[in-house]
């Protein structure tokens, strides 16, 4: 992930961002260029966006994959699996920006596994409405869940390939790193 602009406000880049080809990530005011994944990346995140679309198939809340927009007070992001039960975030087709995420999922890259697991979740830990945080990490066959409890405290529910269920509460999905890592 590349610093691509600084110095920009929200409203700014919003504006600015329009006009790219290529996504971008905003955050405390700097832009950051996306950069491709791996193949074992895109695998992961199609198949828990795959199996999560059908899991939901029918009800209030809806999967997207990495073309999803979230927006985490005055930052901007592309998670590369989210999944929203907000009316006002899966009423329009034609959205671009989900605003009351339940579950966020980030697949780990060497270039992104600090900022995933450090500002970008603590800029995520600021929307009132998410409940998950699921960060796989292909390389290492693991998969570290935080989960809001009661109180509001986030708690680490880790699996790797001795303890492979993953149980995503927001959705009532249990499945297992395999799945994943196919």
């Amino acid at each position: 992930m590349g610093l691509a602009q600084a110095n920009m406000t929200a409203d700014e880049f919003l504006i600015w961002e329009l006009k790219q080809t290529d996504k971008h990530q905003f955050y405390a005011g700097e832009i950051f260029a996306m950069t491709s994944g791996t193949a074992a990346h895109n695998a992961a995140s199609l198949a828990l966006a795959a199996t999560l679309r059908q899991h939901l198939k029918g009800g209030p809340c809806k999967a997207y994959i990495a073309d999803m927009r979230v927006r985490a007070v005055h930052n901007y992001f592309y998670p590369d699996v989210v999944v929203s039960c907000a009316p006002t975030d899966t009423s329009d087709p034609k959205a671009i920006e989900l605003t009351q995420p339940s579950l966020i999922v980030e697949v780990l890259s060497d270039s992104t596994a600090a900022f995933d697991r450090g500002l970008k979740f603590a800029a995520y830990r600021q929307i009132d409405s998410l409940q998950e945080y699921l960060l796989i990490d292909p390389a290492a066959k693991t998969a570290e869940l935080f989960r809001k409890n009661t109180v509001g405290i986030w708690e680490l529910h880790p699996s790797d390939l001795s303890q492979p269920a993953v149980y995503l509460k927001s959705v009532n999905w249990t499945g297992t790193l395999d799945g994943l890592f196919e």
